[in-house]
């Protein structure tokens, strides 16, 4: 899987490309998260071990620079001071069982044995986890300070390309999508402002339906730009081409879990049966008072809102954030395992208490820091709180444990001035009455197959704004363009007039969803949901 561009410019350490003496030139990833050790387990596996989680590397890693792979006894990880020559696997059984220590706020370095031209260079390490199958991250750094461009430059150049002359958009029209992937709509350049997704929020009509996605999975971007995304630049550069008037951007989910990775489904992206991961439901990492004393809880400090800061540069001022966090529920059931935390509710009320507190103060924490950005327009929790068959847990239990938590979240970006926004899957009309009386100003995503929007716009429309809905079993994955289409038209001629609607799926725009599709939800969008209504 490719790790989100989000993520790993969150843990690379930008600007840290540079030459270094004897011929060589190094990089560092920084470890924001937790003390931990990395070990030799075989000749040919790395485990790394700490109190966020554990990684267990059944082969030494790939780097590619510029596209060329780099030769596997030409590099070498600094851990901790120390030079580990990790890719000579024929010395490499000489190290087995040995440990390095590294601290919290550390550099994990490469040095790498050659000479790089000053300039922009493009990185791609490939990790094969047992936790995580493939892991891919993509980044981008300079070396040579004079040229590193300057977030103005960066930002003309994206804009540049946008507001180029509608004849050059006609001249690409008949080509691919990947073509044309700057216009979302032939010869019309995207639009973009927040204005019309606050009006949304506030049940009024804006001058058309916004568009609005929790997440897109980083293979879809890529798809659509072309090309890897290694900095907030290319979020930016995404969203704004594909019609959006926000990024979502989401707080590192520092949960305490167990997870495993399946081959399970297929993509229009990439060959053969693609892995996703799979939260394990019998088993957690918290199952006992020792162990929620003795867990390390991470810090909500600086490195976790490194991208909120950087992205600021790149945001036209029509756009904003959406700061986005995983909330109480998930961060809970996810420590404890879901199945030991039900038990738990019963037999270990002590324990459940303890873990709602920690995380409902650390989300707290969360959005008071979000809070502090500028361009940072809304909050979004998201915690998942149904099945398809209704809520996971008994509403009074959400009651008890949930819903006091989400009233302080709603009361602080309230006082800030913002909307604040739920997303929960599953079958959530038990739940209608409370999300609305907590203070949340939008619902997303209205699962399609298990919430019938159109008689929750009757319920519930003059009182929340709904957001999303389109259905991912088929309509986004299998379905003919047009009857796309035509789904996306009953959307905004149900849910549009009087305002209060923004047009998504009904969940995210994951992998297996083909371009083809998503473009097709998002042009239907922007041509037919222009205000008045008159579909």
């Amino acid at each position: 899987m490719i790790i989100p561009g989000f993520i790993v410019n969150r843990i690379y350490k930008k600007g840290s490309l540079r030459r270094e003496a004897g011929g060589y030139y190094s990089f560092a990833f920084k470890n924001t998260l937790a003390k931990g050790t990395a070990s030799l387990a075989a000749a040919n596996r790395i485990s790394v071990r700490s109190s966020f989680g554990n990684v267990d590397l059944s082969a030494f890693p790939e780097l590619f620079v510029d596209g060329a792979p780099v030769q596997k006894e030409n590099a070498m990880l600094v851990i901790g001071g120390r030079e580990i020559p990790h890719y000579r696997e024929e010395e490499a059984h000489t190290g087995v069982g040995g440990a390095v220590s590294f601290a919290k706020g550390d550099d994990i370095i490469t040095k790498i044995h050659g000479d790089l031209s000053d300039g922009r260079h493009e990185f791609r390490t490939v990790f094969q986890s047992e936790q995580f199958g493939e892991m891919v991250l993509n980044f981008s750094d300079y070396v040579g300070a004079a040229s590193k461009p300057g977030w103005w430059k960066r930002i003309r150049a994206i804009l540049s390309k946008l507001i180029s002359p509608a004849k050059t958009a006609e001249t690409k029209s008949a080509a691919p999508i990947s073509a044309t992937k700057l216009y979302i709509l032939k010869d019309k350049r995207p639009n973009p402002d927040f204005g019309r997704l606050l009006a949304a929020f506030k049940r009024k009509e804006p001058d058309r339906v916004p568009l609005i996605e929790l997440m897109v999975d980083e293979e879809v971007k890529v798809a659509f730009l072309g090309h890897p995304l290694t900095s907030m630049a290319d979020e930016v550069e995404f969203h704004l081409a594909a019609g959006y008037d926000h990024v979502s951007l989401f707080v590192l989910n520092i949960t305490p879990r167990n997870i495993t990775v399946i081959d399970s489904h297929q993509t229009t992206y990439k060959a053969g049966l693609q892995e996703r991961a799979w939260l394990v439901e019998t088993e957690g990492v918290i199952s006992s008072l020792n162990d929620f004393y003795a867990y390390e809880w991470p810090e909500v400090d600086d490195a976790l809102f490194v991208n909120f800061e950087e992205i600021g540069r790149y945001l036209p001022p029509e756009m904003k954030v959406i700061g986005c966090v995983a909330a109480v529920f998930e961060t809970v059931t996810q420590a404890m395992g879901l199945q030991p935390f039900c038990i738990g509710l019963y037999d270990n009320p002590d324990l459940i208490a303890l873990l709602f507190e920690k995380a409902g103060n650390l989300v707290r924490q969360c959005v008071e820091r979000m809070l502090q950005y500028d361009w940072v327009g809304a909050i979004w929790i998201t915690d998942d709180l149904a099945y398809k068959s209704g809520p996971i847990i008994s509403p009074a239990m959400l009651r008890k444990y949930c819903f006091p938590w989400y009233k302080k979240y709603a009361d602080l970006v309230h006082a800030a001035g913002r909307p604040i926004l739920l997303h929960s899957c599953g079958n959530i009309k038990p739940l209608f009455d409370d999300i609305i009386e907590t203070g949340f100003d939008a619902l997303h995503p209205l699962e399609a197959n298990c919430v019938d929007i159109y008689e929750a716009k009757k319920l519930i429309g003059d009182r929340i704004c709904l957001m999303g809905n389109l259905d991912m079993s088929y309509i986004l994955t299998r379905a003919a363009n047009e009857e796309i289409v035509a789904d996306v038209k009953k959307h905004i001629r149900e849910l549009a007039p009087g305002g209060g609607y923004c047009l998504g799926s009904s969940n995210s725009i994951a992998n297996y969803v083909p371009m083809d599709k998503f473009l097709t939800m998002n042009r239907a969008g922007l041509e037919f949901g222009k205000y008045p209504i008159r579909l």
